[in-house]
């Protein structure tokens, strides 16, 4: 910076002796004056430059400053990017968590639907097993009758045969009786 104002001094001292002709150094107090007028707006340059100097230091002083903030600034960044990642990953798991979650609704209806299914099932078996026990009962009600007629009519059996033992024996006694 000091180095652009001393350049612009030199150009400014520069174009004031350039622009000396002859009379202007027939005249030194117009040049004395000249020179007083440099003098005096290098002055001015160089109390500009004083203050944009301080300025540059503030700014700089406030870059170090600010260099910490920058610096946490920038790790608050790092951290909020992993929590953005991980937001991410979360994102994703939550989808996969609510697949499965239809996937087992899914299942867990077509399990009910089975059941349901099932269920039809087994009151139609049930009905069934309940007509063949209707069944088995009635046909046990006509074994056992027919056991009963069976056992009356072995009784009848049994009595005719003894008759007929009776009557024979009785024929057989006739039959002798009557050989003489």
């Amino acid at each position: 910076m000091i180095e652009k104002i001393l350049v612009v001094i030199f150009i400014l001292a520069l174009c004031l002796f350039s622009s000396l002709t002859d009379d202007h150094w027939a005249e030194p107090t117009n040049a004395h004056d000249e020179l007083s007028k440099t003098e005096q707006e290098k002055d001015a340059v160089e109390a500009k430059m004083h203050v944009v100097l301080e300025k540059n230091d503030q700014l700089q002083s406030q870059i170090e400053d600010m260099t910490p903030l920058r610096n946490e600034l920038k790790a608050q960044v790092d951290k909020l990017s992993k929590l953005n990642k991980q937001v991410d990953e979360l994102t994703q798991l939550r989808l996969d968590l609510q697949k499965k979650n239809n996937d087992l609704t899914q299942s867990l209806d077509t399990a009910a639907a089975e059941a349901e299914t099932a269920k039809h099932t087994i009151e139609k078996l049930t009905q069934s097993r309940d007509t063949a026990i209707a069944e088995v009962r009635a046909a046990k009600r006509e074994i056992d009758e027919l056991k009963d007629k069976l056992e009356f009519k072995t009784k009848e059996i049994r009595d005719l045969q003894e008759q007929l033992k009776q009557v024979r024996g009785d024929v057989e006694a006739l039959q002798n009786a009557l050989k003489p």
